[in-house]
């Protein structure tokens, strides 16, 4: 029916992501990766690359596998929160490679030291005690050379909510939960 699809590797629990893309294994990986897709008869792969992220390996990852199968979609989704510096850095690296890095945008409010209470995937308002939202980090992205139409967004489509005495955002988190 025309639809492209995907597999998704990797995710928030996936502890061996990082071993896996190392120097050492990388082309192992790759081959799998390929061998898995051409099995299924897929058309790319989604790199869910969450827990101990390292940039380096993540984005020799992505070439590795533009190189070895040009025609392959590749996608990536990054918690901006979680880049080494917040620049956007490891997006612009990996858009070289991918077709799409789609910005995780959700829980990015939570008792974080120095926070007040905050959205979960908040659209504008960031600020010095509440520093996440999807316009602040789109205009890291753009600033560090994403180019827009390899941008997602990823907002959650579900909520959270504060205990007492936490009533709304903004306020001081205290023992709240």
């Amino acid at each position: 029916a025309g639809v492209k699809v995907i597999m998704m590797l990797g995710g928030s629990d996936d502890a061996n992501f990082a071993a896996a893309a190392n120097s050492t294994n990388r082309s192992t990986l790759v081959n799998s990766i390929l061998a898995k897709i051409s099995s299924l008869g897929l058309d790319g792969v989604d790199l869910d690359w969450e827990a101990s992220v390292n940039p380096v390996d993540f984005v020799a990852l992505a070439s590795a596998l533009r190189a070895a199968s040009p025609g392959l979609i590749i996608t990536a989704p990054i918690n901006p929160t979680l880049e080494q510096d917040g620049s956007g850095s490891l997006a612009k690296g990996l858009a070289t490679y991918c077709d799409q890095v789609n910005m995780m945008t959700y829980d990015e409010g939570g008792s974080f030291p120095g926070w007040v209470s905050w959205y979960s995937s908040a659209l504008a308002g960031d600020g010095p005690d509440h520093p996440a939202s999807v316009d602040l980090f789109v205009n890291k992205w753009l600033t560090a050379g994403v180019p827009p139409a390899k941008m997602g967004i990823g907002i959650a489509f579900y909520g959270r909510g504060w205990s007492d005495p936490v009533t709304g955002a903004l306020q001081t988190i205290g023992g709240a939960t």
